[in-house]
Formats: structure tokens, sequence, C-alpha cells
């Protein structure tokens, strides 16, 4: 017997998600959430720029695109790149 089938949610899945967060009692704000990914994304800056890494890349994808703008915040912009990928 297999188990439950997941997928990897969407933009589309937000209300959903904090619907279900709310109803298991955890807490749930957009601006907590943008200010621990400035922290954990501060971090992981200075820990690289440490190892003398001078760039990072961010992958956003299409269903991510209201997460630019809180990137933006935190210095980063948007280039156009191709991402390409071939599955084996």
């Amino acid at each position: 017997m297999s188990g439950p089938r997941l997928r990897n949610a969407t933009a589309g899945d937000v209300d959903a998600l904090v619907a279900l967060w709310r109803a298991c009692g955890l807490a749930f704000r957009r601006q907590a959430v943008g200010d621990e990914l400035a922290g954990l994304l501060g971090e992981l800056e200075a820990r690289l720029r440490a190892k003398g890494c001078r760039k990072v890349n961010l992958l956003v994808e299409p269903a991510n695109r209201a997460v630019v703008g809180v990137y933006r915040q935190l210095g980063y912009d948007v280039d156009d790149l191709i991402f390409m990928e071939k599955f084996l």
C-alpha cells in the first residue's frame, strides 16, 4: 500500500496553508516570515563572504513571484537568465 502523494506547494495554496497553520494553533504573520528570511539570508551571506564568495544567485519559480519584492528589499536584483535542466 502506498502512502499519500505529496506535491510542492504553490502560491495558490497560501490561504489554505495559513488556515491549516491557524487550525493547529500556529501563528502566521507575513512580516515575521520576511524578518526570519532576512535573518537567515544575512547569516548565509556572512558565511559565504567569509569564504571568499562574491556573488549569490537565487532561483525563484514563477509560482513564487510574490517573494521577489522581499528579495529586492534585501538587496537582490532581477537578472535575465535562462535556467536549463535535463532529467535522465
